[in-house]
């Protein structure tokens, strides 16, 4: 009996100073749902599928992530917007997949961006180009500026100074623009061509002036290929900020993500035949090589040609900017 009491003496002792270590702390209640630490416990006991909560917040509830589209757009410019701007998330969605996966170690972050250059930009760029608050921006396809109307070569541009959240989409885009599925076909070379053929590719360059988007701190510090790939070399706090080697960069990660592991064929092909000849004494116009792999389709070149020929907006200083 003394045995007993002495053991319930004890037993009582540990309950009340383990109550006295351990206050009492509320578990964390996630849209109703507790799970504290003694609700996972008790899912991995029971051998439970553990099927974690949607958590949002009021400010996420009040987002408006897609981008709004005038009524101005008939039905078929509607469906190609639409279309397109579903491939820019896309194209978005991997671009900021592969940083967050590999940070600023692989050779295509690299190439486009530097060696120990900051992978936040690029990252924060693409995720808010992706996720962000898109009520203040809209894209139209009629021409209160005139511009698609007196620039024949334009293919859409930022409204600047006078709708600075608006985009205007001129009709060459309609005939020209090509689905992100078709990337690389017929020869495209991202060393000599435009990206912006694609509409993913042209959308993000579009969505980059809007003021909301990137706060006008994305720019043009190099935009033909070569000239980006020294900016990479020399200068990674521009290069992470500049409008063409984030266009291309996320074009390049979704074709090795989705279409070759290698890049683009033709623009292996052009490497390759460079690397060839680069100590040959005699000239040589790659631009239009014969071959199969390098030359584009007649068809295919009249519309890259034409698409890519002028990509042109207006800054906010009234500057306007072709390439």
């Amino acid at each position: 009996m003394k045995l007993t009491v002495t053991f319930l003496s004890t037993l009582a002792a540990t309950v009340v100073t383990t109550a006295i270590a351990r206050p009492y702390v509320a578990e964390p209640i996630v849209d109703g749902a507790n799970f504290g630490v003694f609700a996972r416990q008790e899912a991995v006991a029971s051998n439970e599928t553990f099927v974690p909560p949607t958590i949002t917040s009021p400010a996420s509830r009040s987002l408006q992530p897609d981008f709004p589209i005038h009524e101005s757009c008939n039905k078929s410019q509607r469906m190609q917007l639409e279309r397109g701007l579903f491939d820019l998330k896309r194209l978005l969605r991997g671009a900021a997949d592969h940083i967050l996966l590999h940070g600023n170690q692989s050779e295509v972050y690299q190439t486009y961006f530097g060696e120990g250059s900051d992978p936040s930009v690029p990252l924060g760029i693409y995720l808010r180009v992706l996720e962000s608050d898109k009520s203040a921006t809209l894209f139209r396809c009629d021409d209160p500026d005139r511009n698609c109307e007196t620039q024949p070569t334009y293919n859409g541009h930022w409204r600047g100074n006078n709708a600075t959240g608006e985009t205007v989409i001129c009709p060459l885009s309609f005939q020209t623009r090509l689905p992100i599925e078709k990337a690389c076909a017929n020869g495209f070379s991202l060393i000599h061509d435009n990206v912006n053929v694609y509409w993913a590719t042209d959308l993000l360059h579009r969505a980059m002036h809007l003021p909301t988007m990137t706060n006008d701190h994305v720019g043009h510090t190099a935009d033909e290929y070569p000239a980006l790939l020294e900016l990479a070399r020399n200068n990674v706090t521009e290069s992470v900020k500049n409008q063409h080697s984030l266009q291309d960069f996320a074009f390049e990660a979704f074709v090795r993500a989705n279409i070759d592991e290698q890049g683009c064929p033709a623009d292996r092909h052009h490497e390759d035949h460079d690397h060839e000849h680069e100590h040959d004494d005699h000239d040589h116009d790659h631009d239009h090589d014969a071959s199969p792999t390098s030359t584009i389709s007649a068809t295919s070149t009249s519309a890259s040609a034409t698409a890519a020929a002028q990509d042109c907006h207006t800054h906010a200083d009234g500057t306007v900017h072709c390439v």
